[in-house]
């Protein structure tokens, strides 16, 4: 373990050393990187984890719109500025993915009644995102 916290506190060296025109081409690839993981996540209808998402209560009969929340896929926004990179859903896309993410109450129709919605983690960092940001700043480094 302790070995673990002497490469990170490493690759926090690498990382500040680096200029900053690289330091923002590293969080460019890797909030890119990461919208690309969210996007397949929301396709396949999992958590970032892999867990599948619990499923609709009453699927529509018709046959469209089995998978939830695909269209959110289109929502998701990157950005980069200076040191901070950020990763997210804005507007109405963004409080829809916030009630879904967090399980929240909300109505499922303006002025209709109030739902409790299942838990659906759309956006979370896991072990492999930290693994590619690694990756990405060991490879800027020795370039």
């Amino acid at each position: 373990m302790a070995e673990i916290a002497t490469l990170r506190s490493e690759l926090e060296i690498f990382a500040a050393s680096l200029s900053p025109a690289k330091r923002r081409r590293v969080l460019q690839q890797f909030v890119a990187a990461v919208a690309r993981r969210t996007k397949s996540d929301i396709r396949l209808q999992q958590a970032p984890d892999g867990e599948k998402w619990e499923p609709r209560k009453n699927p529509p009969k018709h046959g469209k719109g089995k998978n939830m929340m695909l269209r959110l896929r289109r929502h998701l926004k990157t950005r980069v500025n200076g040191d901070t990179a950020t990763v997210g859903f804005a507007g109405r896309a963004g409080q829809i993915a916030r009630i879904h993410h967090d399980g929240a109450l909300s109505p499922v129709m303006p002025g209709g009644p109030a739902v409790r919605y299942e838990i659906r983690r759309l956006l979370e960092l896991t072990d492999s995102d930290t693994d590619t940001l690694e990756d990405l700043i060991l490879q800027a480094f020795a370039r």
